[in-house]
């Protein structure tokens, strides 16, 4: 019953962000994941290599990217655009783990060019925490998904509900990030007429914004499936 509950809200928080077609979802443990492999690929890139850049660097991060970065950053992009550009073109045949795969580095693209941006902001929210960053301990994020595919692999009965709560965790942390950092930008802007409100409630906006926008987003979704 609370398996049956909890997958129902993993699969409508999967549905406001993707198609979920099943032949393009990852299958584990005889289910379709909330979110398509390339969508897997793009949240859980992201939020690993945001978790790995936050534990590396801290608060202190730069405030944009060098050109050389920028076009490391860019180059991620590319596997995405051609794998999915040649497939619908139905140049070539495409298949998840390759979608999860390209989806991946480009999650881990947009993290990289977010994170900057985010670091000011992120300084605040850990300012009582002063740790030092452990740049080390920042690779064995990269675990994650081998840990999940070793557990989906060995045919483990539960795999289907880890996976299913990792994608959606990574959904709603990229949205998170995403929602924090233009709420700051959006606040630098018109800082000269409304004082800051603490990092904390800031935080608290962000998650309340991206709720309302899983709950819209699926209804539009829902909406659009109706119409056509």
């Amino acid at each position: 019953m609370i398996f049956n509950i909890l997958n129902w809200i993993a699969r409508q928080a999967g549905y406001a962000v993707c198609h979920q077609i099943p032949e393009r979802s990852l299958v584990i443990g005889g289910r379709a994941l909330p979110v398509c492999a390339r969508c897997t690929g793009i949240f859980l890139g992201f939020t690993i290599t945001f978790l790995a850049l936050a534990i590396s660097f801290g608060g202190g991060g730069a405030r944009r990217l060098s050109r050389v970065a920028m076009v490391v950053v860019g180059a991620l992009t590319l596997p995405l655009l051609i794998d999915a550009i040649t497939s619908y073109a139905g140049i070539r045949e495409t298949t998840n783990w390759v979608r999860l795969a390209t989806g991946g580095l480009a999650g881990a693209a947009v993290a990289a060019l977010v994170f900057p941006l985010a670091a000011g902001q992120l300084a605040k929210v850990t300012a009582a925490r002063q740790e030092p960053a452990r740049p080390a301990f920042a690779p064995t994020l990269f675990l994650v998904p081998v840990s999940l595919t070793l557990v989906a692999s060995a045919g483990w009965g539960g795999a289907y509900g880890v996976w299913a709560a990792t994608v959606v965790g990574a959904v709603i942390f990229t949205l998170v990030v995403l929602n924090l950092t233009l709420t700051t930008l959006v606040l630098e802007r018109v800082r000269a007429m409304v004082a800051s409100p603490p990092a904390s409630v800031l935080v608290a906006v962000s998650m309340v914004a991206v709720l309302t926008e899983l709950v819209v987003f699926n209804r539009l979704h829902w909406l659009v499936d109706r119409l056509l």
